[in-house]
């Protein structure tokens, strides 16, 4: 069984799965123009709010899903602390679970996941957590891939 442990969030090594969404320290605008990205034309933008309830690690999942052209931007309304486990794509096109990151991300930051970045379905910790959630669909099964792994993955905490 691989186990993943969920260290703090180090935005230098999330680029190759998406971008670490922060508001500006000082009073400005920051364009995240990668943050919303449609591979599409037939996709609409979609915004949701979603209420999730914390779980316990350690976790174990046989569980991983992508969402192939389109990014999905997770933004905390009101969050402790929340997990992001992403994974590369395997030779097979499934997710590579042996070079998989699992990253502990502060209640105010925001992570926009990259079109075709497997990813663990929602996380959260300490307690229930909402969001605001963006994505693009076109109401066809290409809008979310989920894969069930031949062998289960764990994630714990440090």
């Amino acid at each position: 069984m691989i186990e993943l442990v969920a260290g703090p969030l180090q935005p230098e090594l999330f680029p190759r799965f998406g971008i670490v969404v922060r508001a500006p320290t000082e009073p400005a605008r920051i364009q995240l123009t990668t943050a919303l990205n449609n591979l599409r034309s037939d996709a609409r933008a979609t915004l949701t709010a979603s209420r999730s309830l914390p779980q316990s690690l350690p976790l174990t999942s046989y569980t991983m899903e992508r969402h192939r052209y389109s990014t999905q931007t997770f933004l905390p309304l009101d969050c402790a602390r929340y997990v992001a486990v992403v994974a590369p794509n395997a030779v097979d096109g499934g997710p590579d679970m042996t070079a998989a990151l699992a990253f502990l991300v502060p209640g105010d930051t925001g992570i926009s996941y990259a079109a075709d970045t497997w990813h663990h379905p929602h996380l959260v910790l300490d307690r229930p957590a909402a969001f605001a959630v963006l994505l693009w669909r076109d109401g066809t099964t290409d809008d979310i891939e989920t894969r069930h792994l031949d062998a289960p993955f764990m994630l714990r905490l440090p």
